[in-house]
């Protein structure tokens, strides 16, 4: 069977064009320049899968606007894009302006099989908070879906990390729950485990699995110092390869600056 390839983008805090971008930047454009890279670099993905924090505190009309720009860009190779929740968004205003539904606050989550290969997609959001979880009836639901195999495996798709522990600070942004998670998934056909949040790229192996979380196209973050928060310029993407049972995560960050956009002490993350 040949190779699998996919784009795992994340993070993308779009608003629509009328509206103020975060930090005076426009998400819009951030992104539609990693989809012209993505163009330029000749891989032809089976897919595009989007980890959280689709808009910026949105509504409806910024919700809307980014399922137009997607059917616009990604349209051009193709292919279906899929798409999670973060700490950033809000159900109900997604589910009327993105998925053209009623509005409802109910958690959005579903598995979706492409060229043989399961896409799973949790919904790690909890509701005005910057925390992680995923809840008891996704665990059940996910338990159920994974009784049955998928012809080339199954890839996981959440916000927030599901990363072991580095001792330090940075651990309380990964998924609260993420070792209950791995009870559930491992030992059954999920290869590896995608994710955002963090706006820093990470790859290690979390139960056996390969979990990786990517930084972003709107921002990238690092601690300036063991309090302080720096935000700077960034965009990258990952190109990920699914083959023969094993997932590979390469990362692509386009040239820039990395000019700094601001600091924040790191409570104000945490909530």
């Amino acid at each position: 069977m040949e190779p699998i390839h996919f784009i795992h983008l994340t993070d993308t805090h779009i608003n629509a064009p009328h509206r103020e971008g975060l930090y005076q930047r426009n998400m819009a454009d951030n992104l539609r320049t990693v989809l012209a890279h993505v163009q330029a670099s000749g891989v032809r993905p089976a897919l595009f899968v989007i980890s959280g924090d689709l808009a910026h505190e949105g509504d409806a009309e910024d919700y809307r606007f980014l399922r137009e720009l997607l059917e616009a860009e990604c349209g051009a190779f193709g292919v279906p894009f899929f798409v999670s929740l973060g700490n950033h968004d809000h159900r109900a205003p997604f589910r009327e302006g993105f998925l053209g539904e009623a509005p409802s606050d109910e958690p959005y989550y579903f598995s979706v099989i492409i060229d043989g290969l399961r896409l799973i997609v949790l919904n790690s959001q909890v509701e005005n908070s910057p925390i992680g979880t995923v809840d008891e009836n996704q665990l059940a639901w996910l338990d159920d879906v994974l009784k049955t195999p998928a012809p080339v495996g199954s890839v996981v798709v959440l916000h927030h990390p599901m990363l072991p522990p580095l001792g330090s600070v940075m651990d309380d942004f990964h998924l609260t729950n993420r070792d209950e998670v791995a009870g559930v998934i491992n030992g059954r056909d999920v290869i590896g485990i995608l994710a955002g949040h963090i706006h820093a790229n990470r790859v290690a192996s979390f139960h056996g699995m390969i979990s990786a979380a990517g930084s972003g196209t709107a921002f990238g973050l690092e601690m300036a110092d063991d309090r302080t928060v720096r935000f700077f310029e960034n965009r990258s993407y990952n190109v990920v390869t699914v083959h023969r049972g094993s997932m590979n995560v390469q990362t692509l960050t386009l040239p820039g600056m990395q000019r700094e956009l601001s600091r924040k002490p790191l409570e104000n993350l945490l909530g």
